[in-house]
């Protein structure tokens, strides 16, 4: 936490309804709550929590990309620079890729879980 102003300033920012911000400045000049660091410090942990960035951080890493393309498609398709067809055709794609990559996980899962079976059984 920031130390008080030593001389008892009062911040110099304008709450929204208009007055003057009433509460003791810090040692940057600004209080807590209008202290543009902080401001931007705050800012950047609410863009960090969205579920968006959530969802990305959940997605396997070889699937970002595939994804990141797919959010540059709709936006194309939205502003017109990309035919809705074409769009269609690349999320087709990008099931089926999604679709491989999940059945070889599995089929790595299950080779691992034969294979601390019989590890298992080995050693009893």
């Amino acid at each position: 936490m920031s130390e008080t102003s030593p001389d008892g300033q009062r911040c110099p920012a304008t709450r929204r309804d208009g007055t003057p911000c009433q509460a003791k400045a810090t040692a940057s000049g600004w209080c807590f709550a209008h202290d543009p660091a902080a401001k931007a410090n705050r800012a950047k942990g609410g863009r960090a929590t969205r579920k968006s960035v959530r969802a990305l951080r959940m997605l396997p890493e070889r699937l970002r990309p595939v994804a990141d393309i797919l959010g540059t498609a709709l936006r194309e398709v939205y502003d017109g620079t990309l035919e809705p067809r074409q769009a269609s055709a690349m999320a087709a794609v990008a099931g089926a890729l999604v679709r491989v990559i999940q059945a070889g996980e599995l089929e790595e899962r299950v080779r691992q879980l034969e294979t601390a079976a019989r590890e298992g059984e080995a050693s009893a």
